[in-house]
């Protein structure tokens, strides 16, 4: 994190006067588990072994999954049913800038026969670039076990009218695993 980008953050978490007392830096220092978390999730969304979406309409998602590495608006025929592959990885994951990713009303629904796996449904990042204009939209994310939607290093993504239900993780050996709805984090470089 760049030390002026870290201290605009920091001065603006803690600008309210019953927190001025506080030393911010060692705050952050001793809580900030971004590193732990960025290494615990390296693997959910490889962006490699998935397979190109070639086309504007997704219709189905294989095992591995899918990768949008192109700037463009695609949307759901129908409704998914996806069985996961491996043990932690995503059924999309977006790589490009300038996506919209319309679900249109449908679902993605995961079949993972052992919810200790970090499965996510949908994916965005980039390992060489900061993302930006990426939208999701208009539908359900079912029973991914670790997070509906994971986005890292997304410049201002848009999140509409999504629905993540059946979010069900059971793995407490690995400290620091974080399993939710939505994900958003965000590095400052």
């Amino acid at each position: 994190m760049n030390s002026d980008n870290a201290q605009a953050v920091i001065d603006k978490i803690f600008s309210y006067d019953a927190l001025n007392q506080l030393d911010k830096n060692a705050l952050l220092e001793k809580y900030d588990y971004s590193s732990a978390l960025d290494e615990i999730n390296a693997d959910v969304c490889p962006g490699t072994g998935q397979s190109p979406q070639t086309g504007n309409t997704i219709s189905e998602i294989p095992p591995q999954g899918i990768v949008i590495n192109s700037a463009g608006t695609y949307s759901f025929a129908g409704d998914i049913a996806w069985a996961a592959a491996a043990d932690a990885c995503s059924a999309i994951t977006i790589t490009a800038s300038n996506v919209v990713l319309d679900m249109a009303g449908f679902s993605l629904t995961a079949t993972v026969p052992d919810n200790s796996k970090r499965v996510v449904g949908i994916c965005i990042y980039n390992s060489d670039s900061a993302l930006s204009g990426v939208t999701v939209k208009n539908g359900t994310l079912a029973d991914m076990c670790y997070y509906g939607i994971y986005a890292k290093n997304v410049e201002s993504p848009t999140i509409e009218n999504i629905i993540v239900d059946g979010v069900g993780f059971n793995n407490l050996d690995i400290r620091n695993l974080t399993p939710a709805g939505y994900i958003l984090t965000r590095h400052w470089v």
